[in-house]
């Protein structure tokens, strides 16, 4: 990619499953939702100049990113806006046990969708969570909630074929559209007291 560009907009390789980044332009400032989602081979370095990050714009494939940004870094596979503390995505899916570290205060749209994660606990009680948060998380059995959540957003769980059991904490209120949609195997829900 040219280094004169400063923007690559929403899903702009989206797809484009066989195409290889090996970097990214210097002075790229912004990276749009879902911009090389699907992508499978980016082996890049995220530019210091970057300072905005759409939502999930990398595939969770791409164990080769790495960051000289002073706020987008990658902890522990997981790409992380140190400025906001939030979590914008994982990007190496090979990690099956996600442990979100405790000063993440929310956590991105899509930010594990698609990915073969299969447990995850988020310890902070006061995360929020982000809609289509684990969507097609195929291989997901086991989450750990914040327990102060309010609200599940719409598709969070759809398509986790593992789910089987959950708890929802009891402070949740609103349970959103198709939250928990295609999830065969789901047999145990544990609800909160607030849900209306």
């Amino acid at each position: 990619l040219n280094d004169d560009i400063h923007t690559i907009e929403r899903c702009a390789f989206g797809g484009c499953e066989s195409l290889e980044i090996t970097s990214l332009p210097r002075s790229l400032m912004k990276i749009g939702d879902r911009a090389f989602c699907r992508c499978k081979s980016i082996s890049a370095n995220l530019p210091n100049s970057l300072n905005e990050l759409g939502d999930a714009p990398f595939s969770p494939t791409n164990s080769n990113l790495t960051s000289e940004s002073g706020r987008y870094k990658i902890i522990n596979d997981l790409l992380i806006d140190v400025l906001n503390n939030e979590l914008i995505q994982i990007v190496n899916q090979s990690n099956k046990n996600i442990i979100v570290p405790l000063h993440i205060l929310s956590i991105k749209n899509y930010a594990f969708a698609g990915s073969g994660i299969e447990t995850v606990s988020i310890n902070n009680p006061n995360t929020q969570l982000g809609s289509n948060l684990f969507l097609g998380c195929k291989e997901l059995i086991h989450i750990d909630l914040p327990t102060n959540l309010k609200e599940i957003p719409s598709y969070t769980f759809a398509w986790c074929d593992s789910l089987e059991n959950i708890s929802i904490p009891t402070r949740v209120e609103n349970i959103g559209a198709n939250s928990f949609y295609y999830c065969k195997k789901l047999s145990n829900i544990t609800l909160g007291n607030n849900i209306d």
